[in-house]
């Protein structure tokens, strides 16, 4: 503390300043956070829910009239129609990557912090420090911080519900430029990249337990690049 009280004499109305004071900060809520990392209770995301495209309806095929009377004629014509053959309507697949990650533009999206090799301390404490920005940036929308699991090196930071992933895109690009000097500057730049994600491919990568597959379909799909 000390150290870090002469830094911010020092440096006046500096950036480092405010790490300085968001550091000290951190230190006298230690008996507070390690309360909550002892309390604290990690829950795995909810079951996907299935989205399922509405199946288009096949166009109604009118059978020809077995006869056509032609009119003004004395002689009735009599016409074959042609058979119709009945074919039942194929719903087109979903189109997929192999390793099964789609991407749906107007599907519901979170934004993602994707933090790696992060001590648990630093973790609970980005995830409050998102909480307190997103409610007094977004205090219009009802947006919910939830840490989720991907191996022992990489965890994320999941917030949301966006309605759509331009949503979850805006709120990453207003967010990323300013994250590492107001809201978490006890990290390292090469601690915490930004990215989106659909509840049925973090489903995905919390079951295969790898975000690289993921992150390469989503530079193939998405044509904004955090």
């Amino acid at each position: 503390k000390n150290i870090l009280n002469t830094l911010i004499q020092q440096n006046g109305q500096t950036p480092l300043t405010a790490k300085a004071q968001t550091l000290i900060n951190v230190l006298d809520r230690r008996e507070e956070i390690e309360s909550e990392l002892t309390a604290l209770q990690i829950e795995r995301p909810l079951e996907d829910t299935l989205y399922v495209e509405p199946m288009p309806i096949a166009p109604t095929v009118q059978r020809s009239d077995t006869s056509i009377i032609q009119k003004d004629t004395v002689a009735k014509v009599q016409v074959k129609a042609k058979p119709v053959t009945d074919t039942a309507f194929k719903m087109p697949a979903p189109v997929k990557s192999v390793s099964g990650f789609t991407f749906r533009a107007d599907a519901p999206h979170y934004a993602v912090v994707i933090l790696n090799k992060v001590d648990p301390v630093f973790i609970n404490e980005g995830r409050n420090a998102f909480d307190r920005y997103n409610k007094e940036k977004f205090y219009n929308i009802p947006l919910e911080v939830k840490q989720v699991t991907v191996n022992d090196d990489i965890k994320l930071l999941i917030i949301g519900n966006f309605a759509n992933a331009q949503a979850a895109i805006d709120y990453v690009q207003r967010t990323k430029p300013i994250a590492g000097a107001q809201i978490v500057p006890w990290l390292k730049g090469d601690k915490f990249t930004f990215s989106i994600v659909t509840e049925e491919n973090l489903q995905i990568i919390t079951d295969t337990k790898e975000l690289g597959a993921y992150q390469k379909f989503l530079d193939q799909n998405l044509p904004v690049k955090f």
